[in-house]
């Protein structure tokens, strides 16, 4: 008969930075005897608890509580047996489970968090390691990955709250934007989120911004404010939450820039595939759909629709025009970088997002829904262009990539609709 061996404990957390393990996929038990693993229940504002499960041959579980924000380099210690902080669970003859408790409300400290674990034999067979992400908040959010181009969040929910705002950005950026008024810190940042949100007149304190589980990818936002040349930053991420009826608070934490991997190369080129074959009809025109096609090393990647008699009269070559517009672009920022640094920056920066014609993509799959394409008949005048440009920019781990052109011809028969 199973026993449950239950360790109680105000743990003082570990800092040290842990990240994905090798393939950032979860791994399961082997067949075998010795294995572990862990889950989260119980979660509270600055409380939450850890339940192992091991085989019959496990002795000792080692696991470590980890900012999961600091993911990537510290993980490969965890399986090597290399990180500072780890600690150990010695089972009694024939117990099969552990909980134990965190408690890190004085001071608060809600993470996020990932818990890496392993099972370690008697005769010292060390198991794969697995993973588990936790929030110590009743409403917040869990890091699920991070790398130099995006990092993912998901809802954690645990009671009736929920988020109805979240603020993401160049920490710098912030900081200068929050001026004089209040503290270039953590704290004086959920006052600025509190301030903002109250004052504002499109948030619904009763609507969720995101839902419990739900998953949000957010891109690296550069420092593009007050400065000729825009660079990768920390981030700082917000949220404010509510209970449906009224603001109840307000939680942020840094998001530490990565250190680059140079052994990771730039992704593979995307390639675009259209098809013409069921047109769509629309007030005004009509759409196609589009597939981007993604190979390896691609993290996220950006695109944008381009037409000549936008940005130039009369219309010229596409890609002309295209470049037309990314002068544009540095002249009215006073960008100082070349060209095809400040089409880099057009569509990577974060700077840009109320253009229409900028999209960002996480890439979750090697072949991805990116969106229509709208081909209206393009007439300006006497000007006639039914022509599109596709313009795409994919990104690999270190935020590293390359833009790719495409001339799109609408067929002649779908210029009617």
């Amino acid at each position: 008969m199973k026993k449950k061996f239950i360790v109680m404990c105000a743990a003082v957390l570990p800092l040290a930075s842990c990240g994905l393990l090798d393939d950032d996929k979860e791994i399961t038990p082997s067949g075998d005897d010795n294995y572990v693993s862990v889950s989260v229940s119980d979660v509270k504002d600055g409380y939450f608890k850890l339940d192992f499960e091991c085989g019959e041959g496990t002795q000792t579980i080692e696991y470590a509580v980890c900012r999961a924000v600091n993911m990537k380099t510290d993980s490969v210690a965890f399986k090597a047996g290399e990180l500072d902080g780890v600690q150990r669970i010695e089972l009694s003859d024939g117990a099969a489970a552990a909980t134990v408790e965190y408690d890190c409300s004085r001071p608060m400290d809600f993470g996020p968090y990932t818990v890496y674990a392993r099972a370690v034999s008697s005769t010292g067979e060390v198991s794969a390691p697995v993973k588990a992400q936790v929030c110590a908040l009743t409403t917040g959010v869990t890091v699920e990955y991070v790398s130099r181009a995006i990092y993912k969040l998901k809802a954690s929910y645990h009671g009736d709250g929920f988020i109805v705002n979240m603020y993401r950005g160049s920490k710098k950026a912030l900081y200068e934007r929050m001026g004089n008024t209040f503290e270039a810190s953590l704290d004086g940042f959920v006052d600025y989120m509190l301030s903002e949100t109250k004052e504002s007149s499109w948030i619904d304190v009763s609507s969720p911004f995101l839902i419990d589980g739900q998953e949000l990818n957010v891109q690296m936002f550069y420092n593009y404010y007050l400065v000729e040349t825009p660079y990768l930053d920390d981030q700082l991420l917000g949220f404010v939450v509510s209970d449906g009826t009224s603001i109840t608070g307000a939680y942020a934490f840094d998001v530490p820039l990565q250190d680059k991997d140079p052994s990771i190369p730039l992704p593979d080129s995307i390639d675009v595939e259209i098809d013409f074959s069921s047109p769509q009809e629309v007030e005004g025109g009509g759409y196609v759909l589009m597939d981007l096609l993604m190979g390896d090393n691609t993290d996220c990647y950006y695109w944008g629709m381009f037409n000549g008699c936008f940005y130039v009269n009369p219309p010229v070559d596409d890609e002309d025009s295209f470049w037309y517009f990314i002068e544009s672009v540095k002249e009215t920022n006073r960008f100082n970088v070349s060209n095809e640094e400040a089409a880099k920056l057009f569509f990577t920066c974060g700077g840009f997002g109320s253009q229409n014609i900028r999209h960002f993509y996480s890439n979750t799959e090697s072949t991805f829904g990116a969106g229509f394409i709208y081909h209206e008949i393009f007439t300006d005048e006497e000007y006639y262009y039914p022509k599109v440009l596709i313009a795409v920019y994919p990104v690999n781990w270190n935020n590293e990539g390359f833009l790719q052109l495409f001339e799109i011809e609408v067929p002649e028969e779908l210029l009617g609709l």
